[in-house]
């Protein structure tokens, strides 16, 4: 389920930008839940310390890179799960 902020316009979704803020909102959450800092979360997930810094000055992702975040963060999040059952 995307949640896109009521900011966004119309032609702002059909651009893309809807799914933008979403995977840059989705991240900012991660990083304050997990206490990781922007470099090592862009090392990690896409061998690119600069990601995150760059995606917060306007970098654009490609849906491939939006759909490898998405799988870091739900493997990392399932990592933890099953390290704290142990």
């Amino acid at each position: 389920m995307f949640i896109v902020c009521s900011t966004d316009s119309v032609g702002d979704l059909a651009n893309g930008k809807g799914i933008e803020m979403h995977i840059n909102l989705q991240i900012e959450r991660f990083l304050r839940k997990h206490n990781m800092a922007a470099t090592k979360f862009g090392r990690l997930a896409a061998s690119d310390p600069r990601l995150v810094l760059d995606m917060r000055n306007g970098r654009e992702l490609r849906p491939a890179m939006v759909a490898r975040l998405e799988l870091f963060m739900d493997g990392h999040c399932a990592n933890q799960s099953s390290a704290v059952a142990a």
